[in-house]
């Protein structure tokens, strides 16, 4: 095969892995603004606690917790695509510029882009990578949780709130156990997307 050929292919890939890796980058920072508006929530929320309190519109408490848990799997959404590009990264673009490079008899022998591997191996197998990962789901899910919770303790265990059920509580409700549900299953597969990126055969 021409050398002016593998070369340019090999270009070509080099140019895919920079881009994408430039898009993990950016959905990084997408999470990090998902992160900031959840603490916004939650500020936004404890500012406008006595006003609530006073004018015992409670029902803006399952608005919120809606609201937290849309942000949550948004933050989830960002994870399962760096997840999926690392993965393409990793175990098919990556084995395409081995080969470019060393051809397909010697791809064992070389070790270039081999980032996904050593964050496997040195990091997310660890004990650490474990807690920060319970910690940072835990910390997606308390802001809804604890914000639908409150409004079933205010509404089953005082008197602030008619027991009988309107169509707007029935209908917030609903929505709220659909978007927790679906925040569990996130929480669940997203660390698993991230071991099977580049697991040892």
């Amino acid at each position: 095969m021409p050398a002016a050929k593998t070369g340019g292919r090999l270009q070509c890939y080099l140019a895919e892995y920079d881009r994408l890796r430039g898009e993990i980058v950016e959905r990084l920072r997408i999470q990090k603004e998902v992160e900031r508006s959840q603490v916004l929530l939650i500020a936004a929320l404890v500012a406008a606690a006595s006003l609530i309190w006073d004018k015992q519109v409670y029902i803006v408490l399952l608005f919120g917790s809606a609201l937290f848990l849309i942000v949550g799997t948004a933050f989830f959404e960002q994870d399962i695509n760096i997840a999926i590009l690392a993965s393409y990264l990793h175990r098919q673009l990556r084995p395409s510029i081995v080969a470019e490079l060393a051809g397909e008899e010697k791809q064992n022998e070389v070790l270039v882009l081999n980032w996904e591997r050593f964050r496997h191996d040195e990091f997310l197998r660890t004990a650490i990578s474990s807690v920060l990962t319970i910690n940072r789901t835990l910390l997606t899910y308390l802001p809804g949780f604890a914000t639908f919770g409150t409004y079933f303790y205010l509404k089953y265990g005082t008197s602030l709130i008619p027991r009988p059920w309107n169509e707007i509580e029935v209908m917030l409700t609903i929505v709220n156990f659909a978007l927790a549900l679906f925040l569990i299953i996130l929480g669940v597969k997203v660390p698993r997307m991230y071991h099977e990126v580049a697991p040892r055969q």
